[in-house]
């Protein structure tokens, strides 16, 4: 990669970089919430699953109890909330069957 930048007077600066990319690795990814956070009344959720496969289904769970279920490889969603800590885990099913799931807790107001 070869980044520019040109001063008012014309002089041009580049400089070569050298990018080493890797495919993500199998699983899920969970932007928001994080684990241990204090999220209030109400939680939001962004994530992603990631497979070589492709993803069918994501499930959101919150103290054993499905919540929210999307037929693609990302979740962005609020669910409300009750007081005290809750037990949150995020499911993803790729077209081979398998499973990925990822666990954290939250706590809420």
């Amino acid at each position: 990669m070869v980044v520019q930048a040109w001063q008012t007077n014309g002089t041009l600066y580049k400089k070569s970089l050298t990018v080493n990319s890797t495919a993500p690795a199998n699983g899920i990814t969970i932007v928001s919430p994080s684990n241990g956070q204090n999220v209030g009344s109400s939680m939001h959720v962004v994530a992603s699953a990631t497979s070589s496969k492709l993803i069918d289904t994501m499930h959101l769970y919150v103290d054993d109890q499905l919540v929210y279920s999307i037929h693609s490889g990302s979740m962005d969603t609020t669910v409300p909330l009750s007081a005290g800590s809750h037990f949150v885990v995020i499911q993803a099913w790729d077209s081979a069957g398998t499973l990925f799931k990822t666990p954290l807790t939250v706590s809420g107001n």
